[in-house]
């Protein structure tokens, strides 16, 4: 008897894992609706989702749902119109607070089966349109990106002035940098009030 009630409760168990693994992942529609689901890749390259509760499959779009998050690798991806596009198109956000940074990549393949890609990372602060702040790209001015990056952490000074000692424009720099922004507007601005 002891052994039935261990194999039930262990059973029982590995469903219940299952079925909350599913409910992880999830996508917030244009009208802010966040929907529980699964998310899984098609072989064309897109992305279905699998509603919990209408057991319904659709293809995730900028039009319909505004940011989808996939438990699987912990990643959410924002729906945002930058400038390389008419559109707007899904972004991976690396990080999140009052200044969000995101990465976009583009890979172009040849005729004769070559590819080349470039990566772009923006910075979204206020809510207010997409920045261009780093590029692996010949597109496009690096003075422009510094420029975007300075007017973003200059509401600090000494952030600022800590970030141009630095003598370095690197990804993981500018990263950083995003982080300690989000801490001194979560922490510091509100003691200096």
């Amino acid at each position: 008897m002891k052994k039935i009630f261990i194999n039930a409760v262990i059973i029982l168990s590995l469903v219940f894992t299952v079925s909350v693994k599913a409910q992880k992942d999830y996508v917030i529609t244009v009208l802010g609706d966040t929907l529980k689901g699964e998310i899984k890749s098609t072989l064309l390259g897109g992305l279905k989702f699998l509603n919990n509760e209408t057991k319904q499959k659709v293809n995730i779009s900028v039009k319909e749902y505004s940011e989808y998050y996939t438990w699987k690798d912990s990643t959410s991806y924002v729906a945002l119109t930058i400038p390389l596009k008419k559109g707007p198109v899904f972004l991976q956000r690396l990080e999140n607070g009052e200044a969000q940074l995101f990465v976009y990549y583009i890979t172009h393949v040849t005729g004769n089966g070559m590819s080349t890609s470039q990566t772009f990372w923006y910075v979204v602060k206020n809510n207010e349109k997409p920045l261009q702040v780093k590029a692996y790209s010949l597109l496009g001015s690096r003075k422009e990106r510094e420029d975007n990056f300075y007017g973003i952490i200059g509401d600090y000074p000494e952030l600022l002035q800590d970030f141009k000692n630095e003598k370095s424009y690197s990804f993981d720099m500018i990263r950083s940098y995003i982080k300690k922004y989000n801490y001194y507007h979560k922490f510091i601005k509100k003691e200096s009030k």
